[in-house]
C-alpha cells in the first residue's frame, strides 16, 4: 500500500495546547542570531522545535517569544523561561533577564550563556571545547542522589560542549559519559535555586530523553506542577480517542482481540501510573502515562479497520535531518494507514529548500518524505 502525502505548510500562530490562561512557560527564539549569525541562527531553530515539540507532545501550554520582546516587555508574565540555544545576547535582553531571576523566576538555559547569567545559575568557570575522540560526549548519566522526577539519564551524541563547573549555589546532577559507559568527568547539567543550565543544545530527531528533562525541570520549579501533568495525560489517553474512560474503551473493544488486549494494557499501565505518582515516582509515572496513551490509541486503531477508498491520515510535527522516513512509513502502513500530512514549514523556517524560508534542515526533508 502506498502511503500519499500532503505536506503542510500553513503559518503557525499559536504554539501549545490552547489555554484560557496565561501560560507560565515561554521559549526564546534566537531572533538576534538569526539576524546577526544565520549559520547558528539557522540551527538554533532546530534545537528549538525539539523543544516545542515535546511540549506541546506532553499537553504542556507554553509561548514563543522573541528576544525583542523580552527586550521591550521583560519576562514578568512567566515563571519559567527556556532559552534553546541564543549564541547572540544584547546588553538589555541580559537585564531583563536578570531583572526576571530577581522576581523569583526560573531559566532553563543550553550551551552559550553569557558572563553575567552564569553565577546565578551557579555556574563557575566556563569554557568550550570538542570532543576528543567518536563518543565521547553521549550520555547525559544523571546522579542518584537527583531530585525527584529527573531522568536516569539522557542520550544524545554531542561532538562538542561547554565546558562548566558547579559555581557557589550550583550543583551537578549529571556528568557527561562516553559511548562506552565510561564517565568524562564533565558537567552535563548543573542546578541551582534559579534555574537548571544544559551544557550542549537538545539535538533534533533523536529519543533520548530530552523531552523528560525539560518536564522534570518544569516539574521542579513549578509547585503541583507533576501532577497536573501525569493526571492529564491520564485523561488525553481516552478523551483523545474518543471516549470518556478507559473502561469504556475496553467495552467498546470487546470481541476485537487486539483492540481488546490493548485497552486492558491501557488500564493497567494507568492504574500503575498513578501509584508511581502517589508514590512521588514521577518519572516512572510519566513512562507509564506515556505508555497507556500509546496502548489506547492502539485499541482505538485496531478496533476500526481501515475500509477500501477510505482516507486514513496522520498528522506529524517537524521532520529533522534524521527522520526515518522509511520506518515510519512501515509503522503506518502497518496500522492501515493511507495518507501522511508532515508539517514541512511555518512563518519562521522550512524542512525544504524555499526562495522565502530560512531552510532550518541540512537535508530536503520534502523530498526524502516524498519518495519514502
Amino acid at each position: 500500500m502506498r502511503i500519499r502525502v500532503g505536506a503542510i505548510v500553513g503559518l503557525a500562530l499559536v504554539c501549545g495546547i490552547a489555554s484560557a490562561e496565561q501560560p507560565e512557560v515561554a521559549i526564546v527564539k534566537a531572533t538576534f542570531s538569526i539576524a546577526e549569525r544565520p549559520a547558528e541562527g539557522r540551527g538554533s531553530i532546530g534545537f528549538s522545535r525539539t523543544i516545542e515539540n515535546g511540549l506541546t507532545g506532553a499537553g504542556v501550554a507554553y509561548k514563543m517569544i522573541t528576544e525583542e520582546q523580552v527586550e521591550a516587555d521583560g519576562l514578568a508574565a512567566f515563571k519559567l523561561v527556556i532559552f534553546p540555544y541564543s549564541a547572540v545576547w544584547h546588553e538589555r535582553e541580559i537585564e531583563r533577564v536578570l531583572e526576571f531571576i530577581a522576581g523569583g523566576g526560573k531559566l532553563m538555559c543550553f550551551y552559550t550563556i553569557p558572563e553575567e547569567l552564569r553565577e546565578p545559575l551557579g555556574i563557575g568557570s566556563y569554557s568550550a571545547r570538542r570532543a576528543d575522540y567518536d563518543g565521547e560526549f553521549s550520555v547525559m548519566q544523571f546522579a542518584d542522589d537527583r531530585p525527584p522526577g529527573f531522568p536516569a539519564q539522557v542520550r544524545q551524541l554531542s561532538t562538542n560542549l561547554s565546558v562548566v563547573t558547579a559555581g557557589e549555589g550550583g550543583r551537578v546532577i549529571a556528568n557527561w559519559h562516553d559511548s562506552a559507559g565510561e564517565d568524562t568527568g564533565m558537567p552535563a547539567v548543573i542546578l541551582s535555586e534559579n534555574g537548571v543550565y544544559v551544557s550542549h543544545v537538545f539535538k533534533a530527531g533523536v529519543p533520548g530523553g530530552q523531552t523528560h528533562l525539560v518536564l522534570a525541570t518544569l516539574g521542579h520549579f513549578l509547585p503541583g506542577w507533576w501532577d497536573a501533568l501525569i493526571s492529564g495525560a491520564l485523561e488525553r489517553a481516552s478523551v483523545s480517542v474518543g471516549y470518556e474512560t478507559l473502561a469504556d474503551l475496553e467495552q467498546a473493544s470487546a470481541g476485537n482481540r487486539a483492540a481488546s488486549q490493548a485497552a486492558r494494557e491501557a488500564i493497567v499501565a494507568a492504574d500503575a501510573a498513578r501509584v508511581a505518582m502517589d508514590e512521588q515516582r514521577y518519572s516512572d509515572a510519566l513512562a507509564l502515562a506515556t505508555a497507556s496513551q500509546t496502548a489506547a490509541q492502539t485499541a482505538a486503531t485496531a478496533s476500526f479497520p481501515s475500509r477500501p477508498y477510505e482516507l486514513r491520515g496522520a498528522w506529524m510535527g517537524f521532520p529533522t535531518d534524521d527522520t526515518d522516513w522509511e520506518a515510519i512509513m512501515s509503522e503506518l502502513e502497518a496500522a492501515d494507514f493511507n495518507a501522511l500530512f508532515p508539517l514541512m514549514c511555518d512563518a519562521s523556517a522550512a524542512a525544504y529548500p524555499s526562495s522565502y524560508l530560512l531552510q532550518f534542515t541540512e537535508t530536503d526533508q520534502l523530498a526524502a518524505c516524498i519518495e519514502a
